[in-house]
C-alpha cells in the first residue's frame, strides 16, 4: 500500500517586490490530515488546492485510490489558489509539498531521487498547462522541481518547484477565481514486475 499519512503544502507569490504567503495541509489519500491557515500578508488567499487530475472548481478529486496493478498511465497533482482580493504585478510562484507515509520508511514507489531507485523519472512538473481553472501566467511560466527524501525523516518528502514569467512581464491576478499554479505529473513506470 503507498498511503500517504499527511502532506503539507506552502505557496508562495511573487509580486514584484512582495512576497504573498499561504499554507496549508490536505488530504492526498484517505489517511491524510486537513489544516488551512494564512501565514503571512492578508492580501492572498483564502485557500490553497491540490486535486488529482484538475482544479478544486472544476471538481478534482481530493483522494485517488490507485489499485497498483499497471506500469501503464499517470496521475496528475494539480495546485491552485483562490483569490478574495486582487494581486498586481505577479511574476512568479513558489511551492513546497511535505510528504510522510504512514510506515516507518518512505516506500520505494515514492522515491523518486535516491539512488538506486527504480523510479527517478517517473515526477515531472508543468508549469505553462493549466487545467480547468485559471492559468496565472498566462501560459508563460517556466521553472524547476527539487525532490527531496528523507528531510524531516526515513519516512518524509519534500517537493520544492518554482515558476516565473520573464523579468519584465508582471501579470494581473483577480480576485474570486481559482488560479492553476503547477502541475505534476506521477507516472506509473516500475509499479509492477521486475525493478519495482
Amino acid at each position: 500500500m503507498r498511503v500517504l499519512r499527511h502532506v503539507t503544502i506552502d505557496v508562495v507569490l511573487q509580486q514584484g517586490e512582495s512576497v504573498h504567503r499561504t499554507s496549508g495541509c490536505r488530504h492526498v489519500a484517505v489517511a491524510a490530515a486537513l489544516w488551512l491557515s494564512m501565514l503571512a500578508q492578508p492580501v492572498l488567499a483564502s485557500g490553497v488546492s491540490l486535486r488529482w487530475d484538475d482544479c478544486f472548481q472544476a471538481g478534482g478529486a481530493l483522494n485517488r485510490n490507485f489499485a497498483c496493478d499497471t506500469d501503464e498511465g499517470s496521475r496528475a497533482l494539480v495546485v491552485g489558489v483562490y483569490l478574495t482580493v486582487p494581486v498586481h504585478g505577479m511574476n512568479g510562484a513558489w511551492f513546497v509539498l511535505d510528504l510522510a507515509s504512514a510506515g516507518a520508511a518512505l516506500p520505494a514507489w515514492w522515491q523518486f531521487v535516491n539512488a538506486g531507485s527504480c523510479r527517478t523519472t517517473s515526477l515531472s512538473p508543468d508549469f505553462a498547462t493549466a487545467q480547468s481553472c485559471f492559468d496565472w501566467s498566462e501560459g508563460l511560466a517556466t521553472g524547476g522541481l527539487r525532490y527531496e527524501v528523507g528531510f524531516a525523516g526515513p519516512n518524509a518528502a519534500r517537493i520544492l518547484a518554482a515558476a516565473t514569467t520573464a523579468a519584465d512581464i508582471f501579470v494581473d491576478l483577480q480576485p474570486g477565481l481559482e488560479y492553476f499554479i503547477f502541475r505534476f505529473r506521477l507516472n506509473n513506470l516500475k509499479t509492477l514486475g521486475a525493478g519495482a
